[in-house]
């Protein structure tokens, strides 16, 4: 069960409705502020505890920004203080905090020191500047006695880059922090709701009565005195410090860094203090979006230094990969202490130097996309704790680079790092007889699995790599786009010519077939045996270049004809392919059909041509064997993208080893076939259906003992491919 949510004792927390201002729930603590207790005041109306005029204030419709801030005067029985009250809108429901209001002993302090502190953060002129700015400002100008930016890597450990602090106390700098001390709930909250402060004195209380789910997310995460995380009592504890207060500084949603600021005493921060620091943190935020891209607006210009030699190489090189490992400059002399990289470029994996395997670089690369760490980059020291089996990669991979270069990750590279031996000043550790918990006390560590951490010079010059390869390969692509516009359309001229003779030369050869037949009817006889012999050469070389058209029309037809996905049977369509062939010799054609196969999915009349096709080439070439002819239909029981995979085997003459790769050429045969008909034509046409059944198709065969052709079909959406390559 969740508890309850808790806030901080300085506060008076009351939930009201809405609709008639009764009071459902107050803050444990009502007594020692307003001095009623929580009994005496849920069920009573909110007018006997504030001013009318108070509440008449508040705006009737829901509010834009909220809360609003509402000025209290001073009321008999009430701890002696200034008092506001902040009205938070919770569907029917009224959230009311009422805090002390600071006040300034000038009435143009607020305004002076706001600007002051906006100036400079505006006028920083780098990053290490701004952030050392704003711990100047926290502390100068809110009273705390130490301000100190901690700067989060990918994993949320965390590192003190900027400090300032009064004298007396020690310095944070370079301590390290890890995930652990700010869990990730906190992470969440922080950059929903970017100001967090915490007083030790007076600790947390609990809310009396009843509330709806809305205020309730209110109370765990709005408003301004909610609970910490879990850690910032201990922490405060540990340290004998009074106050907490934190400003998150996030970059796209994620936590990028956080200004800490701390109270040997109570510091109190009331709702205009907190929107100060809320402003000065987006000023920070942009301020570091500027930094960031600065740089990247002079790459096309840039100085002679490494990584425009780099550049330099790609450009001059024939491929990707040739251009980032050439021997005077290459991508791990981008990256400083790398001793080896993998490249991904159009589906080739090339490695550099000292790397892991092939295959464990391929698993790293399949965890970060199915943990979804590829984008824009990943870099960690620590690939151990993250990735299974991480621990046996330490001399080569303790820490890793990734850098897609396209959206799908499909293209990328990795650096690699070994572990190195540091010396680390921690700033908290396990607390030994509670779990979970933290002690928040220094000890230096050496370590011993990780790798030098990935500095943010390492990571801007990987950034412009890949935003030059990007705009590089890019501008490649565009020039091969035309290229290709202008082959598809010499292609499809070459296609509507050979459409156009194939009809034209179809009915002539039906006249020669014919004329031939005549002949041979009338004339027969005075022809003689060897005119009739004449006779029949003729004609069965027109049916043969008839049916050479006619493979030939089918192959072209197959980019304009719709394909239609469905469930099928491969026995059904086998079955179906021989009763169809066209010598009338089905009833002497028989194969054997694996039982039980899964079904198919695509376009019946073209898995048809398929099935024709293969089946064909089987019983023509096995029946050139002496052994008996023996043909096979089956599945291997292996899945290919999820797709079962299928065969269609025979015991014939098989084809030569050297020869497979090119058999699913047009006019292609293999040299052991010279005295079997053939156009070269059949295999071509099966790949072109297959490929568009967005399969594959491959040989498996040995000269003289049989052929093995597998393939499969990877589509099971009826609609797919008919979007995909069917016309409007």
């Amino acid at each position: 069960m969740i508890p309850s949510p808790l806030v901080q004792s300085y506060a008076l927390v009351i939930v009201a409705c809405r609709n008639s201002l009764s009071i459902k729930a107050v803050s444990a603590q009502a007594r020692t502020i307003c001095g009623r207790s929580p009994a005496d005041l849920i069920g009573t109306p909110l007018t006997g505890l504030l001013p009318a005029a108070c509440l008449d204030a508040i705006p009737v419709h829901d509010l834009a920004d909220w809360p609003v801030p509402v000025k209290l005067p001073r009321q008999a029985g009430w701890r002696e203080a200034n008092y506001q009250a902040l009205f938070y809108p919770a569907d029917d429901e009224w959230v009311v905090e009422i805090e002390p209001r600071r006040t300034w002993p000038q009435p143009r302090d607020y305004a002076f020191r706001l600007r002051a502190f906006t100036e400079r953060l505006t006028s920083a002129t780098s990053k290490k500047a701004l952030l050392q700015a704003l711990c100047d400002g926290a502390h100068g100008h809110l009273g705390f006695d130490r301000s100190m930016v901690l700067r989060f890597d990918q994993s949320y450990d965390g590192v003190v880059v900027n400090e300032c602090h009064r004298d007396g106390l020690p310095t944070f700098l370079g301590v390290h922090f890890t995930r652990h001390d700010i869990p990730e709930s906190a992470h969440r909250k922080l950059v929903a709701n970017p100001v967090e402060v915490f007083t030790l004195d007076g600790g947390n209380v609990a809310i009396r009565g009843s509330f709806g789910k809305a205020a309730e997310q209110l109370l765990r995460h709005h408003v301004g005195s909610r609970e910490p995380n879990v850690n910032t009592e201990k922490f405060l504890d540990d340290n004998k410090l009074a106050t907490n207060a934190v400003l998150a500084i996030s970059r796209g949603n994620q936590l990028w860094g956080a200004l800490y600021m701390h109270g040997v005493e109570p510091v109190r921060l009331d709702y205009q203090m907190r929107t100060f620091l809320y402003l000065a943190g987006k000023t920070v935020e942009q301020r570091i979006e500027h930094f960031a891209y600065q740089p990247a607006r002079h790459r096309d210009h840039p100085a002679k230094d490494g990584g425009s030699r780099l550049y330099d190489n790609i450009l001059r090189s024939d491929t990707l990969v040739q251009g980032l490992i050439g021997p005077d400059f290459s991508l791990l002399d981008l990256i400083p202490d790398t001793h080896g990289a993998a490249i991904c470029s159009g589906a080739s994996l090339t490695l550099h130097e000292l790397t892991p395997d092939r295959e464990v670089v391929e698993d790293i690369v399949g965890w970060l996309k199915r943990e979804g760490l590829t984008t824009p980059f990943y870099g960690t020291d620590q690939l151990a704790t993250f990735y299974p089996g991480g621990e046996d990669l330490l001399d080569v991979a303790a820490g890793i680079l990734f850098l897609p270069l396209d959206a799908l990750a499909d293209n990328w590279i990795i650096w690699f790092r070994p572990a190195a031996v540091q010396s680390v000043v921690y700033g908290s550790s396990p607390e030994s007889d509670v779990e979970k918990a933290r002690r928040f006390a220094r000890q230096e560590v050496l370590r011993y699995n990780r790798s030098r951490k990935w500095s943010e010079a390492s990571i801007g010059n990987a950034k412009k790599l890949q935003n030059f390869i990007r705009d590089t390969v890019m501008k490649r692509y565009d020039r091969a786009q035309q290229q290709n516009a202008l082959l598809q359309e010499a292609y499809s001229d070459l296609e509507i010519f050979s459409y156009a003779v194939g009809h034209d030369l179809r009915a002539p050869l039906r006249g020669i077939a014919s004329y031939a037949d005549i002949l041979n009817e009338d004339f027969g006889e005075s022809l003689g045996e060897l005119g009739r012999h004449h006779l029949q050469n003729i004609k069965d070389n027109a049916v043969r270049v008839q049916h050479f058209i006619r493979e030939i029309l089918a192959l072209s037809r197959i980019e304009r004809t719709k394909i239609l996905v469905n469930r099928l049977t491969v026995s059904r369509l086998v079955a179906e392919s021989i009763a169809n062939m066209a010598d009338g010799s089905a009833k002497f054609l028989h194969c054997e059909v694996q039982p039980d196969m899964p079904d198919i999915f695509g376009d019946r009349n073209y898995l048809l041509m398929v099935f024709t096709n293969l089946l064909s080439n089987a019983f023509k070439y096995s029946a050139a064997t002496k052994c008996g002819r023996r043909v096979q239909v089956g599945w291997t029981g292996e899945y290919r993208r999820q797709h079962p995979v299928f065969y269609v085997e025979d015991n014939g003459i098989g084809i030569p080893r050297e020869q497979q790769s090119r058999m699913f050429n047009l006019f292609t045969r293999s040299t052991n076939v010279e005295n079997i008909e053939g156009t070269g034509i059949g295999l071509a046409l099966v790949k072109r259906i297959i490929r568009f059944h967005e399969g594959e198709v491959w040989i498996e065969s040995e000269e003289n003992k049989g052929t093995r052709v597998l393939f499969y079909t990877a589509v099971s959406d009826p609609d797919s491919l008919y979007s995909k390559y069917g016309e409007d």
